[in-house]
């Protein structure tokens, strides 16, 4: 509807933004079929996607069709499968139905299981929060796109690219598909065997399934991926923040560079992958500050160092960089805090509603669109200064982390903070 432009503080915008996080709703209906799974999931869109028109999409038509293609169909994953496709006619973010058998799943609705309606996602997880039994690792079938740092996939030198074969009890097998959720139920602290192709190497390795609370885990995560490097006698800061769903994991961040990190005379700062949820007052923390010298008569000098960062910063961003994680690379981009380097990120920003479908599914829509300093971020991204990919087989090439340790040095070495534009 047309109305009157408002201008909101920032405090009520973070309310307003799928990346804090705030809009929770739990669905009354029982989708205890296939069809009815379809009636609901079309019901939600049409009453809450936030262009009331649908981009123009026949929804009605496409509701038949959904009914037509899930005739036989009784996997759940299946299904999931054929419902996303129809909803990819919206071309839109933080739009996709997800079930139980899907890491991703347990994912997002610990992003929402703690808000007021917190009892309605631990109702499915007997008052718990959400858990499950994995390895922390986000696949395409069989090829690893993403590893959790310190998990049970990184622990055994999994890494984006790699191609997991088959997993089996015993290194000479026999193996059996990979299956994120079902390959590892209850087989959380014993040891199996993943068969890897890395490269042109095919070879088995150990690997021990936990549960895992996704929550915890990503927070520990971002200490498990902290290290300090050092290059041509420079101390070089890395860290990882694999999930920004919350201030708990800027807080912890802020631990870790205050903590591990204090000596580091500059930052790797990785923001690739994972979920969003940043919201722009973390900016601040790279904001430079001025240090302040007191010299009073007595000359016992005094000291005032800023409680920010003050270093030089690289940013890692990549094509799977989404949602709150773009609104800060933009703001770090246009702010000049330092160098933005990578790939060009999802262009994933709009405003997202959990609903709860009984079952074992939830959908996730999209019922706000957004603007960035005026600016539509959803289907463009941002683009980094410098383009980086990581080499697709192991070459003589550096990985994206080491050439961002190159740039770093450099920015030290200069004297400058952030890189000339």
């Amino acid at each position: 509807s047309e109305g009157p432009t408002r201008t909101l503080s920032q405090n009520a915008l973070m309310r307003k933004l799928i990346f804090a996080a705030i809009f929770l709703m739990s669905s009354a209906v029982c989708a205890q079929t296939k069809s009815e799974l379809v009636d609901q999931t079309w019901s939600l869109v049409r009453e809450n996607f936030y262009d009331p028109h649908l981009h123009g999409i026949p929804w009605t038509a496409l509701q038949n069709d959904a009914q037509r293609a899930l005739e036989g169909i009784e996997d759940k994953e299946a299904a999931v499968r054929v419902i996303n496709g129809f909803l990819a006619q919206l071309r839109t973010s933080h739009t996709r139905l997800y079930c139980d058998q899907d890491p991703q799943y347990f994912e997002l609705l610990d992003v929402f299981a703690y808000s007021h309606l917190a009892e309605d996602i631990k109702a499915r997880f007997d008052g718990s929060l959400p858990c499950y039994e994995g390895i922390g690792v986000t696949l395409e079938g069989d090829l690893v796109l993403d590893v959790v740092p310190g998990g049970p996939a990184d622990l055994a030198a999994l890494a984006p690219g790699d191609e997991i074969l088959g997993v089996s009890h015993n290194p000479d097998g026999p193996y059996q598909p990979i299956h994120p959720i079902r390959s590892f139920l209850g087989k959380s602290g014993q040891d199996m065997f993943v068969r890897v192709k890395s490269g042109l190497v095919i070879a088995p390795r150990r690997i021990t399934p936990r549960t895992i609370q996704p929550r915890t885990n990503f927070l520990q995560s971002i200490d498990d991926s902290a290290e300090l490097v050092v290059r041509d006698g420079q101390q070089l800061g890395y860290v990882r923040v694999y999930s920004y769903a919350g201030e708990v994991f800027q807080e912890r961040l802020l631990q870790v560079l205050e903590g591990p990190l204090a000596k580091a005379e500059g930052l790797v700062l990785d923001i690739r992958g994972g979920w969003g949820g940043a919201q722009p007052q973390y900016l601040e923390y790279f904001q430079p500050l001025p240090e302040l010298t007191l010299l009073p008569r007595d000359d016992d000098t005094i000291v005032l160092k800023p409680e920010r960062w003050n270093r030089p910063v690289v940013l890692l961003v990549d094509e799977r960089t989404k949602s709150g994680k773009e609104v800060f690379a933009h703001g770090f981009k246009k702010q000049n805090l330092g160098l933005v380097l990578g790939s060009t990120t999802a262009g994933a920003v709009t405003g997202g509603r959990l609903f709860l479908i009984p079952g074992g599914y939830a959908l996730y829509l999209a019922v706000m669109d957004i603007r960035v300093d005026g600016q539509r971020l959803e289907g463009v991204g941002v683009t980094p200064d410098t383009t980086v990919v990581e080499p697709k087989l192991p070459t003589a090439e550096p990985s994206v982390k080491e050439t961002a340790f190159t740039r770093l040095l450099e920015l030290l070495q200069s004297g400058r903070a952030t890189p000339s534009r």
